[in-house]
């Protein structure tokens, strides 16, 4: 396991990223010995039979991905170290994630009504107005409107560009927009 770690962190991986792996590849490599299975007999069958043994054992679909994405660098491992020939864990990624849809919400005519009876009374209420106006006819998230900076409204043109995503770097940081 040694020289997988190397491998791993000649590769740049950080340490504990590094630790994760090695842990999950040794659930797996724990799992071939248990089935006695050869590392070189083992095919993509065999590995769809590991994620489902994980999943037996009440492991969720993102979890079960993290353990596959070490089973996958542990045989590119042994592909450098000439032991296999092919990665039969290439490509396995389990699809499943649950997730809850809102539900409750405002109907369209609802939120065309908050819209429209938002009465203005000065240039915050205005700016307000067409922050709710983004939010119901462009559902744009909140996490998109703290992106927005005045270079990004194109007055002229009737446009604004919403940038992809916040960062420090490129020096977009949140702002408070709704709150005066």
């Amino acid at each position: 396991m040694s020289k997988f770690e190397e491998y791993l962190q000649e590769t740049g991986f950080k340490p504990q990223t590094i630790y994760q792996h090695r842990k999950y590849a040794s659930y797996f490599l724990a799992w071939v010995v248990e089935t006695s299975l050869a590392l070189e007999q083992i095919t993509y069958t065999e590995i769809l039979d590991f994620a489902d043994h994980l999943g037996k054992g009440n492991k969720n679909v993102n979890l079960i991905n993290r353990v596959m994405l070490a089973v996958r660098y542990y045989f590119t491992y042994l592909q450098n170290e000439k032991q296999i020939s092919y990665n039969p864990a290439a490509g396995i990624s389990l699809k499943g994630t649950i997730r809850t849809v809102p539900h409750d919400l405002l109907e369209k005519a609802d939120l065309e009504a908050l819209y429209h009876n938002y009465e203005i009374k000065d240039e915050r209420t205005h700016r307000n107005k067409v922050i709710i106006g983004l939010l119901v006819y462009q559902a744009l998230t909140r996490e998109e409107l703290e992106t927005i900076r005045p270079e990004h409204l194109k007055l002229r043109e009737g446009k604004i560009h919403v940038p992809k995503q916040v960062s420090k770097t490129t020096g977009y940081y949140p702002c408070n927009l709704i709150k005066s």
